[in-house]
Parts: C-alpha cells; structure tokens; sequence
C-alpha cells in the first residue's frame, strides 16, 4: 500500500477478517475497492447472524415461559385428580383436554395480541 488510507483499509480488512471469522483462504482481496466490499459484508454478515441468533433466543425463551405456564396450570389441575381420587383413563382423558384448551387459549391471546 501507497498511502495511509490504503494502509487503515488494509488494517481493518485484516481485523474483521479474523474477528469475523472468516479466514485468509486461497481467494483474498487484494484491491483497496475489494477489501472495502469485503468490510462491508463482513459487517452485514455479522449483524445478520447477530439479529438472527436474537430472534432464536426470543423464540426459545417464548416457549420455555409458555412450557412453564401449562406445567403451573396442569400442576393445580393433578392435584386435583389426585385429591379426588378421579380413574385412570378419565384423568388421561381429561388431560389431554386441558392441554388442547390451554393451548388453544393461548393461541387465541396471541392473535388478539398481534391484531391489537
């Protein structure tokens, strides 16, 4: 490089290279306008995979706390069950119900949610 701006490209062409994990393969940017473009995806890449790894989190912490409220609610209705000494195949019967229907409410608190 001839200059300092073709040196400080070069710079930060080599620091998101590594921080980005890429690598120096066999095909590198050997031009100023390349390394610029490569930046630039770089950049783009990482905040895509960062925003997409934010959505996965949101999604996997949404049914975690929707496991748990069914686990809470199902909880109360065993005890129940249980204290009324209800048989068997009622119960299961009965179970399968109330997991349709809690999760049938919830879908239905969802929807009103998003068109509200």
């Amino acid at each position: 490089p001839d200059n300092t701006s073709d040196i400080y490209c070069l710079c930060f062409y080599f620091v998101f290279t590594v921080f980005s994990t890429v690598g120096f393969g066999e095909i590198v940017a050997t031009t100023t306008g390349e390394r610029i473009f490569c930046i630039f995806l770089f950049v783009a890449g990482s905040s895509l995979f960062g925003t997409l790894l934010a959505q996965l989190n949101d999604i996997l912490t949404t049914l975690t706390r929707e496991s748990r409220e069914l686990d809470f609610h199902m909880l109360g209705y065993h005890s129940f069950m249980n204290a009324y000494k209800v048989p068997r195949s009622i119960d299961k019967t009965i179970t399968q119900w109330v997991r349709f229907q809690f999760t049938e409410e919830q879908e239905d608190r969802q929807k009103r949610k998003v068109l509200s």
